[in-house]
């Protein structure tokens, strides 16, 4: 698998003094919970062969008295290199004076299954197995993920903002409000423990998450509520008084705005509603939260059933589909991708006129650059802003030859689209 750097890993003696005038830093607290929803599969990776793994969901939360934020600088001779990642420490829960950088010595990196950028390093994964002592020993299985994106995915507790602060997983900020946490869903792509060619044996395990595993975030010296521990029994291959987590795929988990795809679920109660919602559901109902669709479960427990989703309008990149049984409220999670888009709009002109284009799938409100591959005279580029969802109309003058390609570049987020154009 192949990752884009984007940060630079940097010494300890980078440390930005303290602002005159300004507040104490407030710290977050970076809390794991007990990983939940433990489920076996058997699937096919990168090497072509099956593996059994171990899936499960986790949440790290802030309850501290500050946010975590982390900033990184975007090198301008390369958009894909950061030359920098700091912690910012403010004085304040929201708002307030930035008091305070500290350097990461970590990367942010470009995630191709997840289709967003992760902060290397955020998170371990490790199985463990009883011992006829009674104690727990560490084992050879390992998670394969480390990396996170860090954003306000779930609200864990009424403190702190009603609204998520950081929402994206941005090339050059990324946090954690206080009073949100960060959850990575049992079915999400490598969230899992592979246990190899064979399942796991019969016996007593834990698994042990921790988060910020070297320590590279500040939190004030309350770093020793970072690990928890989830412990389980195997009983003939199954995990014994767990109920199976409910669980969702996607056919295809990336398409252009308004391509279609099929969502298929199992593991709800039988018969009930189940309701699909972008980018999540407020379980504290301060922020009104509608369905993108609704469907109904199988009759019979553990029979996978389907619909069909259009991709939405919205911003490229990936975004969570929370997808939650009206009756039973169990959630699963699906990553979903909006790929940028350049195609001809529909309202053409004249022949030989300015083309009408229409985009989607870029970051929220960035300029995106048009270019013509065989443009006549170096003419220069067209440039339009899109919306917060991404999208835009322009106009871009024709080259008058029989065809060319046109390219169209995000200036902030990197995201690039092209279009054959024949006369």
């Amino acid at each position: 698998m192949a990752f884009v750097l984007l940060g630079g890993v940097l010494a300890a003696s980078g440390v930005m003094p303290r602002v005159g005038g300004a507040g104490a830093p407030r710290f977050p607290d970076l809390v794991a919970k007990p990983p939940t929803d433990l489920f076996f599969s058997r699937e096919v990776l990168d090497d072509g062969l099956p593996h059994h793994l171990l899936r499960f969901t986790t949440i790290a939360w802030n309850p501290g008295e500050g946010r975590l934020e982390l900033e990184g600088n975007i090198n301008p001779s390369n958009r894909l290199a950061s030359t920098s990642l700091f912690q910012n420490l403010y004085d304040a829960e929201t708002g307030g004076r930035l008091v305070q950088q500290i350097p990461v010595g970590s990367n942010l990196v470009y995630h191709p299954n997840h289709y967003h950028y992760h902060l290397d390093g955020f998170a371990a994964y490790l199985l463990l197995k009883k011992a006829p002592d009674g104690s727990f020993q560490t084992t050879r299985h390992a998670g394969a993920k480390m990396s996170s994106c860090v954003l306000d995915s779930v609200r864990v507790t009424r403190v702190g903002p009603s609204k998520a602060g950081y929402r994206g997983c941005e090339q050059t900020r990324q946090g954690m409000s206080v009073g949100w946490g960060d959850s990575y869903h049992a079915a999400l792509p490598e969230q899992w423990i592979d246990l190899g060619a064979h399942p796991l044996p019969d016996g007593e395990y834990a698994i042990r998450y921790t988060v910020d595993p070297a320590g590279r975030i500040a939190e004030g010296g309350r770093e020793a509520n970072n690990v928890a521990t989830t412990p389980f029994a195997v009983r003939q291959g199954r995990i014994v008084d767990l109920p199976e987590p409910a669980r969702c795929t996607l056919d295809d988990p990336s398409g252009a705005v308004g391509a279609a795809t099929t969502l298929t679920c199992a593991h709800f109660a039988r018969g009930e509603r189940i309701d699909v919602y972008w980018e999540g559901r407020d379980a504290w109902g301060v922020i009104p939260s509608e369905p993108i669709a609704s469907f109904q479960s199988a009759r019979d427990l553990g029979v996978p059933t389907s619909t069909r989703l259009t991709f939405p309008a919205a911003p490229g990149g990936s975004h969570n589909l929370v997808v939650q049984g009206a009756k039973s409220q169990r959630i699963a999670v699906v990553i979903i991708g909006v790929a940028p888009a350049l195609a001809l709009a529909p309202d053409q002109g004249l022949s030989g006129g300015p083309l009408a284009l229409a985009l989607s799938g870029f970051g929220p409100r960035e300029t995106v650059a048009l270019t013509w591959d065989r443009a006549p005279d170096a003419a220069p580029p067209t440039r339009v802003t899109v919306s917060e969802t991404g999208t835009a109309t322009v106009h871009v003058p024709a080259t008058g030859l029989p065809a060319a390609r046109l390219l169209a570049a995000g200036e902030r987020s990197g995201l690039t689209a092209e279009l054959l154009v024949a006369s």
